[in-house]
């Protein structure tokens, strides 16, 4: 497999770890927020496929070896892209629909102190349920794969993939043309 094809099938899997199930398209998200979740959900990502699949990989391999340098790189910006990633993980929540003001889901009022660690610990959860540990191998080698790219590219090839693959609920914003 060419880097090209393990660039795009990492992208769409991370695009895949988020993807909400219902789909009833109302609201739609930035690529900007995508860009900003990717990057504030990449050290959880790490974490996540780390405490799944440590134990089954080599202890010579990326995981063990080059990870933690990577989730650093991606944790150091996660406090500049929390407010767009907040805002992606509201549009998230709702599965695209827009917020309504009686939903009791809509924590968009309640401070970042409370958000962004229940957000942090969901979306954990999520990733890790959505870990199957006989494709850990696979995980490890995106994670190589995407480690010595830039954290910007990285974000603004899923935001890319995101948009052209029509991802719903909510569905990536279209841009106008310059």
């Amino acid at each position: 497999m060419n880097v090209r094809t393990q660039l795009i099938g990492g992208a769409a899997a991370l695009i895949a770890l988020a993807q909400p199930q219902v789909s009833l398209a109302q609201d739609c998200i930035s690529k900007r927020e995508v860009g900003s979740l990717v990057m504030y959900m990449m050290p959880i990502a790490i974490d996540s496929v780390d405490q799944a699949c440590s134990a089954r990989l080599s202890p010579d391999g990326f995981l063990a070896r080059g990870a933690a340098e990577m989730r650093e790189r991606y944790a150091a910006m996660s406090d500049k892209e929390w407010p767009n990633a907040r805002r992606a993980l509201f549009k998230f929540a709702r599965n695209g629909r827009p917020a309504e003001a009686d939903d009791p889901f809509d924590f968009s009022a309640f401070p970042d102190e409370a958000v962004r660690p229940l957000a942090t610990a969901m979306f954990g959860t999520k990733i890790r349920n959505a870990i199957k540990v006989d494709d850990c191998a696979n995980y490890e080698e995106a994670l190589q794969v995407f480690s010595p790219i830039e954290p910007n590219d990285v974000a603004n090839l899923v935001a890319f993939i995101a948009s052209v693959a029509k991802v719903k609920n909510p569905s990536v914003c279209k841009e106008p043309q310059e």
